[in-house]
């Protein structure tokens, strides 16, 4: 059984609920409705996840999902690797593949492309490299999550899931695969109003030329349209 699991949650410090914003501005799909349509649209996963937290005030977010049919687990706000097996476990997946709700730009021909190559290579733990910011993605087997739940002892690794996976000395086996032809430095996250702001720009220029959501597609709008790129550079990324 292979999942994807996207962790979403309503607080945020520089934009919050910015799950659950219209994108673009003038539609009626959410950041997080994206994400689950391009995930839903790829054939080898099964199940399509969103873990939130157990806090008051993710309850409305939870109750979105419930009214939309979407499947979902809640569990520890700062936990989020307890989190991430639970919901595994309870779905009884096999393969996972990390997301979180606030990159909308995700491509689903890189996300076929990776987890078809990590299960052809039996990895533990693959991961992307060379996409734009906020289109990379991780994917990994429920044995490597399950020792990770159990051994990872740090915040630092419960909090960010696979630091545990990652780290070399605890033997898992480990693959990446490093895309090319993209700039990695391009802001495709969505984490200030600033980065809201470039991503309606980005949508609304997608829907004008007719053009799918893709990373070559959003390459030739930018490449249309240069100037949109300075609306969010300037934003440091969140640690």
């Amino acid at each position: 059984m292979v999942g994807a699991i996207i962790q979403a949650r309503m607080g945020s410090s520089r934009l919050p609920a910015k799950v659950l914003k219209t994108l673009p501005y003038d539609s009626h799909i959410t950041v997080l409705d994206r994400i689950i349509q391009v995930l839903e649209s790829i054939p080898e996963i099964n199940k399509v996840i969103i873990a939130i937290p157990n806090t008051p005030q993710d309850d409305s977010l939870a109750q979105i999902l419930a009214d939309k049919k979407v499947l979902y687990y809640r569990g520890s706000e700062q936990d989020v690797l307890s989190r991430f097996y639970e919901a595994s476990h309870r779905h009884k997946l096999q393969t996972i593949l990390r997301f979180t709700a606030d990159n909308p730009c995700i491509d689903a021909t890189f996300i076929h492309q990776t987890l078809v190559t990590h299960l052809a290579a039996g990895a533990d733990y693959t991961n992307s490299q060379g996409l734009p910011l906020g289109t990379n993605l991780e994917v990994f087997s429920f044995t490597a999550l399950e020792k990770a739940f159990k051994a990872a002892d740090t915040p630092y690794e419960r909090e960010h899931v696979t630091p545990y996976i990652k780290n070399i000395q605890n033997g898992f086996m480990l693959h990446t695969i490093a895309y090319k032809g993209f700039d990695p430095e391009l802001r495709l996250t969505l984490d200030t109003a600033q980065d809201y702001t470039f991503q309606c720009c980005l949508f609304l220029a997608l829907k004008e030329a007719n053009l799918p959501l893709t990373l070559p597609a959003i390459q030739e709008v930018i490449h249309r349209h240069p100037w949109m790129t300075e609306i969010n550079r300037h934003i440091k990324q969140a640690s």
